[in-house]
């Protein structure tokens, strides 16, 4: 929306005070911006272009390919199998289970990439 808010958002403060420093340790709730990545799911048949972007190809016993991810191109992730998302944001690669993308990720509709740019409008 034009006006500046965001359809189910609540309004948003009208200053941008400095919060006061605490004498207790009081956690308070902030949401995240959103932000926009480029995905693709590992298949067998891609998975051999996408190993040297992140590790080196290998494979299981019974013949099934996996990545040996060097942890240096990506963290937090030692296998990538097929089924599993690569997503790139910049230069900045990282891989998800399946079930792990579909928990963090959402496929882009009009009314989610006009909030996504809105919330983003200051960076």
């Amino acid at each position: 929306m034009s006006d500046g808010t965001h359809e189910g958002a609540p309004e948003e403060p009208t200053t941008n005070a400095t919060p006061q420093q605490p004498d207790e340790l009081v956690f308070d709730d902030y949401v995240r911006k959103p932000f926009i990545v480029k995905a693709v799911m590992i298949t067998v048949g891609n998975i051999e272009q996408a190993a040297p972007m992140i590790g080196h190809l290998d494979q299981k016993p019974d013949g099934t390919p996996f990545i040996e991810v060097d942890p240096k191109k990506v963290p937090h992730v030692n296998r990538v199998f097929p089924g599993f998302y690569l997503t790139m944001m910049g230069k900045r690669i990282h891989c998800y289970s399946p079930k792990a993308f579909r928990k963090q990720f959402l496929e882009p509709y009009d009314g989610l990439l006009t909030w996504v740019a809105e919330m983003n409008e200051d960076d």
